[in-house]
């Protein structure tokens, strides 16, 4: 066990856009008891999809080609902002990846990267009025070794489908 206040080699971080990967969807969901690398998403469950699913106060979020851009760029800017190294970032149309070394929490990463990426996309005038883009959470999994670092590079560079936008450190 890592001590609390030890430092990862990387954060992994994933948040997606919002109403897309609902608690309880069929493509899988994740929630504080299923957080943890390796361990198995939410099971699908039909009712607590429903329940979520009207609880949305916009319809769902997608974001197209130019606004996938624009998310990548601003990403990487906060990273830039506060002196992270970004190692690979992979905006989907409905999910972020990224792996980025830190000298802050994760929660701060994945706040400072929502708050960079909706201002580029307001300033942008995609969507403009929108009042939500992003589920309220994400998922914030530690990197320890060397190879945890290349596995989460690897998935999010190479194990999502075909490329969007993409930026890796190389």
């Amino acid at each position: 066990m890592k001590s609390p206040s030890a430092r990862p080699l990387a954060y992994f971080i994933t948040f997606t856009t919002y109403g897309t990967h609902l608690i309880g969807d069929e493509t899988g969901s994740v929630d504080k008891t299923h957080n943890q690398y390796r361990t198995p998403f939410v099971a699908p469950n039909r009712r607590r999809e429903a329940k979520a699913r009207g609880r949305m106060k916009e319809r769902a979020y997608l974001l197209n080609p130019k606004a996938r851009e624009i998310v990548r760029e601003a990403i990487l800017r906060a990273c830039r902002r506060y002196g992270w190294h970004p190692r690979a970032i992979h905006v989907r149309t409905n999910h972020i990846h990224g792996v980025v070394t830190a000298d802050a929490e994760p929660d701060l990463v994945l706040s400072a990267w929502k708050a960079f990426a909706t201002r580029a996309l307001n300033e942008s005038r995609e969507e403009p009025g929108r009042k939500r883009r992003w589920t309220e959470k994400g998922s914030k999994r530690r990197v320890w070794t060397e190879e945890q670092l290349a596995n989460a590079i690897d998935y999010v560079v190479n194990r999502q489908g075909e490329k969007m936008e993409v930026w890796t450190e190389d």
